[in-house]
């Protein structure tokens, strides 16, 4: 099929608009194809326009791509989620974080209770284990701060692995411990801070337990 003059000077047009955003389409009309002039003559600064503008979109093509497997790689190297489970805390000085590493390890939960109006936080690790219960009989459990003064309802248990019997260290209504918590109910997480000072229950042995930590998604038992 021929094309004549005219025809063929609007599909240069469109090709130097296509390759250089309309600026070279316009300097071929100011060159004055539409005249007459060969269009064979022309083609190579057609070919030599086209050619620089696809050198510049594989260059920003291979810039996309090699900032996309930056950023992938950075990605895959924090490993760390918003939704892990922790709780550490210091015993007279020494370092406590829990996780699975024991025998007798229940890792890390929080169990809410309804019949016993109550939620439990367990944090075991492989030098020992601690609990905390809060009892709430509206059960609203608001955020806010819990007194644990008692040796069963609203009270904390510690246990040194290390010790012989693995006794608990216990609060009750003189060895007493605080902590405040933050309630997230839409996604069942429970967080805040503690102290809490609690006695061996054996003897008057006592243990502080400070900088307390946690983070905790909970369930509705």
């Amino acid at each position: 099929m021929r094309i004549g003059v005219a025809e063929g000077f609007v599909v240069l047009l469109q090709i130097g608009r296509f390759a250089s955003g309309g600026d070279v389409g316009r300097n071929y009309a100011e060159l004055g194809f539409a005249s007459g002039e060969s269009l064979l003559n022309s083609s190579s600064i057609v070919a030599s326009a086209l050619n620089q503008r696809l050198k510049i979109m594989k260059n920003t093509n291979l810039f996309i791509l090699f900032s996309f497997i930056v950023i992938l790689q950075a990605a895959c190297k924090s490993p760390i989620s918003v939704d892990a489970n922790y709780c550490r805390f210091n015993t007279n000085g020494t370092s406590y974080n829990a996780g699975c590493s024991g025998p007798f390890d229940n890792c890390i939960n929080a169990i809410m209770y309804p019949q016993y109006k109550s939620i439990t936080v367990t944090a075991n690790s492989g030098t020992g284990s601690f609990f905390f219960t809060i009892l709430d009989s509206t059960m609203q459990f608001n955020s806010g701060t819990y007194v644990l003064n008692t040796q069963r309802l609203n009270c904390a248990n510690y246990k040194d692995y290390s010790k012989s019997g693995r006794y608990s260290y216990l609060t009750d209504s003189t060895h007493v411990g605080y902590v405040n918590i933050k309630f997230d109910k839409i996604n069942y997480r429970i967080s805040g801070t503690f102290a809490i000072n609690a006695k061996y229950e054996l003897d008057t042995e006592k243990v502080n337990i400070t900088n307390g930590v946690f983070s905790i998604k909970y369930t509705v038992d």
